[in-house]
Order: structure tokens, then sequence, then C-alpha cells
């Protein structure tokens, strides 16, 4: 993930937006590094830096949010079902099992 991140973020980002159409080898800076930034200028930051420190903020946030669904979204869905597990809406003991056990737990060996 890390890598994933490093990658989209850092370089690829950077890349599609440099300027490098003076540098050699001709044949491939023609085609792939034709941004519009030559060199970090205002504009670069206006720009190219804002979405940098855009997907960053998300990324700092996100595992937050994943950990409070997984956690809060069981209570509330049992909070919907009745309060009292031996009075429910489930018509199956397979749905009342999901909704108040839970699910399976992910085991890994080694």
């Amino acid at each position: 993930m890390f890598y994933a991140q490093f990658f989209n973020t850092g370089l690829l980002l950077t890349l599609v937006n440099a300027n490098m159409t003076e540098h050699k080898p001709k044949f491939i800076t023609q085609f792939f590094y034709s941004g519009k930034f030559r060199d970090y200028e205002p504009q670069w930051y206006a720009n190219v830096g804002k979405m940098i420190v855009q997907t960053m903020a998300i990324n700092s946030i996100m595992p937050y949010v994943g950990l409070f669904t997984a956690v809060n979204i069981p209570k509330i869905m049992r909070w919907l079902d009745s309060s009292d597990p031996y009075n429910t809406k489930k018509t199956s003991i397979s749905q009342f099992k999901n909704l108040w056990y839970g699910g399976s737990y992910l085991i890994h060996a080694k």
C-alpha cells in the first residue's frame, strides 16, 4: 500500500505535470514529459501541491473512517432490530446469528 501511494502521489503526479522537453533523450521527453511546469513555481504549488496535500489529508483520515464504520454499523443494525436480543424482527436463525453474533473471524496461519 505504501509503494502504491508513494508512486501515485509522489512520482506520477509530479512527472505528469513536469515539462522536460529541454532534456535528453528528445524522443522520450517530447511525448511523455510535456507538462506545463518547467520548475517549482508559484502556480505549481497552487495546482500540483494542492493535489498532493489533498491526497495526503484523505489518506490520513480514511483508516479512522473505516474503523468507525466497522465498529458502529453493526451496533446501529442491532439497535434498529431491537434493543433486546430475545425480541427480534429476524425470521430465521441464520439472520439472527449474522446480526447479533457477527461474521466469522479470519484466522491466519503461518
